[in-house]
């Protein structure tokens, strides 16, 4: 499997990874703003392996973080290979990222859903808070940190 540097040309390739898991992972009202970010993404990676784009996922810096803590954007893998460690494989590729282009980080933040907050605390992310509905109808936004 290969992590590489998101490039334009992959921009279809991750729609169709958001619409894979949309939904339940993810709200069809947050497509426009996945489309949105796609075009100016901060450091936005992919998994390949040899029938494609399987994982996306990214990392956010400075706006409205705390210092030394990193964001965990818009990570997504392909929804028929869930359950097979690719999220994992992407979780620690953008942490590796991370140790060597930024080694200032001490702490990571990710804003997920609450279908995917056990993935994230097998990780060790704590809830830091919860909002119900927080992504929309249904979908309870909680918010996670952890140290890298």
């Amino acid at each position: 499997m290969t992590f590489r540097s998101f490039t334009p040309q992959d921009r279809a390739a991750c729609l169709a990874l958001f619409d894979s898991n949309t939904p339940p992972f993810f709200d069809s009202t947050e497509r426009a703003l996945y489309e949105d970010f796609l075009h100016q993404p901060e450091p936005y990676f992919v998994l390949e392996d040899d029938t494609g784009i399987v994982a996306c996922g990214g990392l956010w810096l400075g706006a409205h973080l705390p210092e030394y803590t990193a964001g965990l954007s818009w990570a997504m893998v392909r929804r028929d290979q869930h359950g097979q460690g690719i999220g994992a494989h992407l979780l620690n590729a953008r942490l590796d990222w991370l140790r060597t282009h930024r080694p200032d980080v001490q702490q990571l933040y990710i804003d997920t859903s609450h279908l995917t907050q056990g993935y994230y605390e097998r990780h060790g992310f704590r809830v830091t808070d919860r909002i119900e509905n927080g992504f929309a109808p249904g979908m309870h936004q909680i918010k996670m940190t952890r140290p890298l």
